[in-house]
């Protein structure tokens, strides 16, 4: 019987060995060490979390010499994991008329969120908004035109994605439909041209 014993207690010491070579868990490794090389995966944020941070990206205005870059902070409030807010403030600049005529916009856009699936790796989101556009037109001295300010109000939507790296930051991107037009509008005075824009942005949000 004693005979036995011991020769089970090898077999078993044997097959742990065994175990532990093809990658199982060592035995002899502590508890709290093990755990760093596990990676838990990261949820969705719940309801209640607040995030800020920062953006950038490429915007293109209708009939604009060329696009141009646009840079600014952004907040988002996520209510549910399935509903989100968000403001944001950026800047960007045109030319019109080679150069002749430089145009400043400052959005301020206040966005809702919706994602369908919270739970995936990659959170993809739907977007619909509405903005307020402060724009500044500069002319050149040449046209004799004074310089003036303006102030538009604009609806958005759009689509993006985000993923957590970590636990507390999160990186996104979307693309993003302006509409200004508005019906009865005398576009032959460039000053009074409401310009349709498509605007896409990656930034990073730190989770608090």
């Amino acid at each position: 019987m004693k005979r036995a014993g011991w020769v089970t207690a090898a077999l078993l010491g044997c097959a742990t060995a065994a175990y532990a070579d093809e990658g199982g868990p060592d035995p002899e490794l502590p508890r709290s060490l093990a755990e760093e090389y596990v990676v838990p995966p990261q949820p969705a944020p719940g309801g209640g979390r607040f995030s800020l941070g920062g953006m950038a990206g490429y915007v293109r205005v209708r009939d604009a010499d060329q696009g141009t870059w646009h840079a600014g902070v952004v907040a988002r409030y996520q209510i549910h994991p399935v509903l989100a807010v968000e403001g944001s403030i950026s800047f960007h600049t045109e030319d019109f008329a080679d150069g002749d005529v430089q145009i400043t916009t400052y959005p301020v856009q206040v966005t809702a969120l919706v994602y369908p699936l919270p739970n995936l790796p990659i959170r993809p989101y739907g977007l619909i908004g509405v903005g307020w556009y402060y724009t500044r037109f500069d002319y050149a001295s040449s046209l004799g035109i004074k310089d003036e300010t303006d102030r538009q109000f604009a609806v958005h939507v759009g689509a993006g994605g985000e993923i957590s790296v970590g636990p507390s930051f999160t990186i996104f991107a979307d693309f993003r439909w302006l509409f200004l037009d508005e019906p009865g509008v005398d576009n032959s005075n460039i000053s009074n041209e409401e310009f349709d824009t498509w605007m896409v942005t990656i930034g990073g949000l730190f989770r608090f």
